[in-house]
């Protein structure tokens, strides 16, 4: 919170932060109820009540530090090849899973047509075929 407080480091917590730029005390969105609005920017308990769902705090292998020192020492003493190894290994198992669920889905239905059948596809294959277009793309 205190980071978030002093030196705005959460400045793209929520869209309307990032539409306007300024902290919202409450979500633009009219329904919400009163108490840990998620979209409070201000309030410090509903901050820090939200914060733990935060991608960073939800994925594997992402460096999390309890102080500056602490940031420096692991700055100095982590082997960011291996971090970054191991991250691109959750992603890759990540589509892969969901490439194999949309085939999965996909196949079910009566008006999906294997890739193959289209020219522009390289594979008969969803999940090959994302993974090529991610290669394309150059994510990994």
């Amino acid at each position: 919170w205190e980071l978030h407080e002093k030196l705005d480091v959460m400045n793209e917590r929520t869209w309307e932060r990032i539409r306007t730029g300024t902290r919202p005390a409450k979500s633009a969105i009219p329904g919400v109820k009163e108490g840990r609005d998620p979209n409070n920017e201000v309030d410090r308990d509903a901050f820090l009540y939200w914060i733990k769902y935060a991608d960073f705090y939800q994925w594997p292998h992402i460096i999390h530090f309890n102080s500056w020192k602490d940031l420096r020492r692991k700055l100095e003493e982590t082997d960011w090849e291996v971090v970054s190894d191991e991250m691109l290994g959750f992603v890759k198992r990540a589509i892969d899973k969901t490439s194999q669920e949309w085939t999965r889905i996909l196949g079910q239905t009566d008006n999906y047509a294997p890739l193959a059948q289209h020219e522009e596809a390289p594979t008969s294959d969803l999940a090959t075929y994302l993974s090529e277009f991610m290669k394309s793309a150059h994510i990994w």
